[in-house]
């Protein structure tokens, strides 16, 4: 993978003995979603998507839970989602860190 801004990018042909690599647009590492013009859209989704579905599965059982419970499941679940590798992506633009904003907003006001 080549990383730039350019609109159409130097794309170099690479090798690994005799074997030419392909080239790919992103890539994932450690679940770090990388692509090519690091613009974090895809890694911000997954991420948000992932808390989402969390956040989700905290609801069905947060009526089985006392308040210290559904925080330390929140915690645990939801946050440590939101907050995986953010030194990262944290330069993404302000508005793929909107769609983590809004899971925020939906855990933050939710009535469990």
């Amino acid at each position: 993978m080549t990383i730039s801004r350019k609109r159409i990018p130097t794309r170099p042909e690479f090798q690994f003995g005799s074997t030419t690599l392909a080239v790919m647009n992103e890539l994932e590492n450690l679940g770090v979603t990388i692509d090519s013009k690091l613009t974090w859209t895809k890694h911000v989704s997954n991420t948000a998507s992932r808390a989402g579905q969390k956040l989700g599965a905290l609801r069905s059982v947060a009526n089985k839970l006392n308040r210290r419970g559904r925080a330390f499941i929140k915690k645990a679940q939801v946050r440590s989602v939101l907050e995986y590798a953010s030194l990262s992506w944290m330069s993404a633009g302000p508005t793929t860190l909107g769609l983590l904003d809004s899971v925020e907003v939906e855990e933050g006001t939710s009535s469990y």
